[in-house]
């Protein structure tokens, strides 16, 4: 998918990568940045008004928000290597980490499963 953000009407679009528009929807703020997580299932926006969105880029149905204007517009965006944390720039030069505990535990759970367990009849 090709997301694109028009600042003129606050509408975020949806095409296919040859070009066909697939959907749009009006969003209450301007958008600063935005990013997909590596699958690129779920796009995340960062608003004007501080606004964290969670949404499903093929639907653009948001799953949740995390309202952040306290720091003001958030301006960046960027996920670890192993995409467990999601690293946020504000207006303001702060920045947050956000993480998602299922993805956390599931590295977790993938971790234990790789490592070599020990005889205990020493």
């Amino acid at each position: 998918y090709l997301v694109a953000h028009s600042w003129a009407d606050l509408q975020i679009h949806v095409f296919w990568l040859n070009g066909q528009h697939l959907l749009s929807t009006v969003l209450p703020s301007k958008i600063e940045c935005m990013i997909t997580n590596s699958t690129g299932e779920i796009l995340i926006t960062g608003s004007s008004h501080g606004l964290l969105s969670f949404r499903e880029v093929w639907s653009l149905q948001e799953l949740f928000s995390i309202d952040m204007n306290e720091s003001g517009a958030i301006r960046s965006l960027s996920f670890t290597e192993d995409q467990q944390y999601l690293l946020i720039g504000s207006e303001d030069g702060t920045f947050s980490i956000a993480t998602d505990p299922e993805a956390r535990w599931r590295h977790f759970h993938s971790a234990l499963q790789k490592t070599p367990i020990l005889g205990s009849g020493m």
